[in-house]
């Protein structure tokens, strides 16, 4: 999913939608889901989570961590987690991508959402970000 704030500025609500239709995965950062909650005329993640009809949305929230959305039988379910180790960033290039395409790949072994894949998951993911932010760039040359 294309994170950046200002891709979404001017777009109008049946634009958003529609461009948002066919995801069940979306990752955002907390940025951009404020302005998308302004665009949306909604207030929480959980609206926006019901809205679009999702199986999995994670909001990054930086150094913060990130918050999960998920179905557990039929019910939203919201975990936010905490990075253990907190570092000085070099470069942030790719940190995001770097985040949820390992949650990504953790999904495509276990198939399932619930919170021991949100735990394993983010500390994986986690750890591919952290590695990402401690060199200028996004990857090594």
């Amino acid at each position: 999913m294309y994170g950046h704030i200002r891709f979404f500025e001017h777009f109008t609500k049946q634009y958003i939608t529609n461009f948002f239709k066919f995801a069940d995965y979306i990752e955002l950062n907390d940025n951009v889901l404020s302005l998308l909650f302004e665009r949306l005329d909604i207030k929480t993640a959980e609206e926006f989570f019901e809205m679009l009809d999702l199986e999995f949305l994670v909001i990054t929230k930086g150094k913060k961590g990130a918050e999960f959305l998920y179905r557990e039988n039929g019910n939203i379910i919201s975990i936010s987690k905490e990075p253990n180790v907190i570092i000085n960033s070099v470069d942030t290039s790719g940190a995001g991508d770097a985040f949820f395409s390992t949650l990504l790949k953790e999904y495509a072994y276990t198939k399932t959402i619930n919170k021991n894949f949100i735990d394993k998951a983010f500390s994986l993911a986690n750890q591919a970000s952290r590695n990402i932010l401690m060199q200028f760039g996004s990857r090594k040359v």
